[in-house]
């Protein structure tokens, strides 16, 4: 697995705004508590190595924060409810836009499903 995942927007601020995943563990593999500024300056090397051009352009704030992340790295999808009607999706962990598209869909094919069976209108 890799530790790195990185994305840039520019937007209609005409900013660019940067997301990173970066893991770092501490000693008995948790997470810092600590605000660490030594963990963001990968990301400005990693910005100024994409776009020469900008290298001279000023970065404004970096935030970092906690992440939640299932044990197995899974997400969980189902259906519950006393009517079976309600269908959920959660914890699309790591690369969660692709998996939650996909989920969403699925969900969504369900729901038509269940309602056309529900009314008769196959």
């Amino acid at each position: 697995m890799h530790n790195v995942i990185e994305a840039y927007r520019l937007t209609a601020h005409k900013t660019i705004v940067s997301n990173t995943r970066r893991i770092y563990m501490n000693f008995g593999n948790r997470p810092s508590t600590n605000y660490d500024a030594r963990i963001f300056e990968p990301m400005a090397r990693g910005f100024r190595e994409r776009f020469p051009g900008l290298r001279d352009l000023p970065i404004d704030s970096c935030w970092g924060g906690w992440c939640a992340l299932t044990p197995d790295m899974l997400p969980r999808a189902g259906i519950t409810g006393a009517h079976k009607n309600i269908y959920y999706g959660f914890a699309f962990n790591g690369h969660g836009v692709a998996p939650t598209a996909a989920m969403g869909q699925s969900l969504v094919n369900a729901v038509q499903d269940w309602h056309e069976i529900r009314t008769g209108n196959f």
